[in-house]
């Protein structure tokens, strides 16, 4: 997959693939002082979303939880799970989202990535293709950046 990318992004993209070499389970540890909260999170841009929430200093890094004013790489039509945690962090409180993708931010970008999903869902439901998906997600936050991603989906959803 990295050679079909690497045209479009050229130096941008690495040739080479890094596996991790430790995993990281759910749950909290301290380091040099600072306590790390991880988060499973099932269902939403990928398989699995490892989420980690520094408590003591308000900051979630959402990873690809959360794109903050950026079109979201979609693999799948159902929302369902990604709303669900979407809602469920949105119920505490952070001074900064760190999204995996866009500029950081608050607590804002939590409620945005929702209502993006919820436009997706509704452009999926009324598209059988890439070009009346991005019609309709464009269309609805044309300052967004990262449009190609939408294409990137299309291999995804429709198989192009």
């Amino acid at each position: 997959m990295i050679q079909a990318y690497a045209p479009a992004f050229g130096d941008a993209i690495t040739e080479t693939v890094v596996v991790p070499d430790r995993t990281i389970r759910p749950g909290t540890e301290t380091l040099d002082g600072v306590t790390l909260a991880y988060e499973k999170a099932d269902a939403a841009e990928a398989g699995v979303n490892l989420v980690i929430e520094l408590p003591e200093n308000r900051v979630l890094i959402a990873q690809d939880l959360v794109y903050n004013r950026v079109h979201v790489f979609l693999q799948q039509k159902e929302m369902g799970p990604w709303l669900a945690h979407l809602r469920r962090f949105q119920e505490k409180e952070y001074d900064f989202v760190l999204s995996g993708h866009g500029l950081p931010a608050n607590m804002q970008a939590l409620a945005d990535m929702a209502g993006y999903l919820e436009d997706a869902r509704s452009a999926l439901a009324a598209s059988s293709d890439v070009p009346t998906l991005k019609q309709h997600l464009v269309g609805k936050y044309p300052l967004y950046r990262g449009e190609m991603l939408l294409d990137i989906s299309g291999r995804y959803l429709y198989g192009t």
